[in-house]
């Protein structure tokens, strides 16, 4: 069984859509960048914290490398060590330090997936623990600290319970993001 371990460095995801460009810009960074943030009424922010994937890893939060095959995946409700060990043989232990993180609130999971292979894994775990995902693709090749995403794929499976309601019965749905503004 895994056990959860997070860094003490908070970072901070900060989400800003852009209207002329229709692309949301998203950033994960520590209180020193805050101060750099476009800041508006598209602009949410929710603290995030690395989860330790390297029993050996000590310091500060890691990065990674992204491209235009990664997607930022906000998975949730779901007790992170939950989902930490039902995904640790398919998932997890294939990942690089920096591509797990905690944060508050209703998507409470936040991966970075390099390919359709892992989207495909998260979908398979959220349709057995009926929660729910959004998978942000990622435009170009970037570093975390700032990135463009422009469309979203919706994923919340039949039968999926929401604050102790009736389930929700929803299609999987690609949704592009001047569809939903």
């Amino acid at each position: 069984m895994t056990s959860l371990r997070i860094l003490e460095d908070q970072r901070f995801l900060v989400v800003h859509f852009d209207l002329d460009l229709q692309s949301y810009h998203v950033g994960m960074l520590d209180d020193t960048e805050l101060s750099q943030t476009r800041w508006n009424g598209t602009t949410r922010l929710s603290p995030l914290w690395e989860v330790v994937l390297d029993e050996d890893h000590v310091g500060a939060p890691s990065t990674y490398e992204l491209t235009d095959q990664c997607c930022i995946c906000f998975l949730g409700p779901i007790d992170p060590l939950v989902a930490l060990n039902a995904l640790q043989t398919s998932l997890i232990s294939k990942m690089a330090q920096g591509q797990v993180w905690v944060s508050l609130g209703y998507f409470n999971l936040v991966l970075f997936l390099k390919d359709d292979d892992q989207r495909e894994i998260i979908r398979e775990f959220c349709e057995q623990q009926k929660c729910a995902a959004e998978f942000w693709a990622i435009q170009g090749e970037s570093d975390w600290s700032e990135f463009q995403c422009d469309s979203i794929d919706y994923f919340e499976p039949a039968g999926m319970v929401i604050a102790d309601g009736p389930p929700f019965e929803a299609e999987p749905a690609r949704i592009q993001v001047r569809d939903v503004i």
